[in-house]
């Protein structure tokens, strides 16, 4: 794959706030289990807040020697920056010019919280993630989420043991991991009490961005089914104008340039096909002629049976190259030295003619 070593930067979050980002997070994709609600032995997807569980599995493959853990934690961030800690643990200069992303996956204040339900409820085939996180991330103390208590503390007691193993394995200089909470005056905050007027009117730019959103969408959808129209409806002319008049591939191939280098070809193949090919290319000549004959005729009984130019077909830019094969090349060669065979010179020029199509 062009590398044999592979380095693994792990950031680990403290329990608390990983509990409130990933219950928003997953509020936000309506996800079916949300842990802020659920005690942490009966969470189907607990393994997420184990860190013991994840270091060991990621040693396990990629060797604990290649393993770096790093912890989620302003305080702890080089030059309190996560991607300045990022770019200094890897061991790079920071530029200047590195383009800084946005914020994302911002958690949910609590009205954000109540509307997100309430519409996953109703509607499960579109995602408004981001317009949640537009409207809906305010830092209001009276909006911040903040779980039942009683499940806070039943995950911080849960997991101390494995962010005491983490401790231990990779920061034994550390008296703790993360920093002990004390949750005697903690407040819980996950219900909405009452509803403002300017909670309203968030509601009401939430939904006239959505209704924008949707036109654009419909807008965008309309125009990609009017180019698919239109690709049918040329699909269909070329289609009938094949099934009427065929096509220039066929045409080229049907012109006596390229059906004698063909011959030529065919019987250059064996020493017999060497000793019949003049038989071989008077009857090409002979039916070519015969065909020339039965469609002028046709077209004098019948004049809207005469076949377009060649520039009008729609494969006639592709089937032009046929006429740089070197089918093509040989019989139209072959052509010009019968016009001009007396005294020999034009079968000899064939033969310097014949010399150089094998050289290309």
């Amino acid at each position: 794959m062009g590398f044999n070593k592979i380095i693994l930067i792990l950031y680990l979050r403290n329990t608390s706030d990983l509990l409130v980002s990933l219950s928003t997070q997953l509020i936000k994709t309506n996800y079916n289990s949300i842990p802020c609600f659920i005690n942490p032995w009966e969470y189907d997807r607990q393994y997420i807040f184990n860190n013991q569980w994840i270091c060991q599995r990621y040693s396990e493959i990629f060797g604990k020697e290649n393993l770096i853990v790093r912890l989620f934690d302003k305080n702890e961030f080089y030059q309190g920056d996560l991607l300045k800690d990022f770019i200094h643990t890897i061991g790079l200069k920071w530029d200047g010019r590195f383009v800084i992303p946005s914020k994302q996956n911002e958690s949910l204040d609590l009205i954000g919280i109540e509307f997100c339900k309430a519409l996953n409820i109703k509607n499960n085939n579109y995602n408004f993630v981001e317009l949640y996180d537009k409207y809906f991330t305010s830092k209001c103390l009276f909006l911040k989420f903040k779980p039942p208590k009683k499940i806070m503390q039943s995950y911080l007691d849960y997991f101390e043991k494995s962010n005491e193993w983490v401790r231990k394995e990779f920061f034994p200089f550390k008296e703790r991991l993360f920093q002990k909470q004390d949750l005697s005056n903690y407040k819980e905050n996950y219900k909405l009490k009452e509803m403002k007027s300017e909670y309203w009117d968030k509601i009401a730019e939430f939904i006239l961005d959505v209704v924008k959103t949707k036109d654009k969408i419909i807008e965008g959808k309309d125009i990609i089914i009017q180019s698919k129209i239109m690709q049918f409806n040329q699909i269909q002319t070329k289609l009938f104008f094949q099934v009427k008049y065929g096509t220039a591939k066929s045409r080229i191939q049907n012109q006596l340039s390229y059906k004698l280098g063909q011959t030529m070809i065919v019987n250059s193949k064996s020493f017999l096909g060497y000793l019949i090919m003049p038989i071989a290319l008077l009857s090409t000549v002979v039916s070519y002629r015969q065909y020339q004959k039965i469609y002028q005729e046709k077209i004098k009984k019948d004049f809207s049976l005469k076949l377009p130019s060649l520039k009008q077909y729609p494969d006639y830019q592709e089937a032009i190259k046929l006429k740089n094969h070197i089918s093509y090349k040989l019989g139209e060669a072959l052509i010009k030295a019968h016009k001009n065979w007396y005294g020999g010179g034009g079968y000899i020029k064939f033969l310097f003619e014949i010399y150089k199509l094998r050289k290309k």
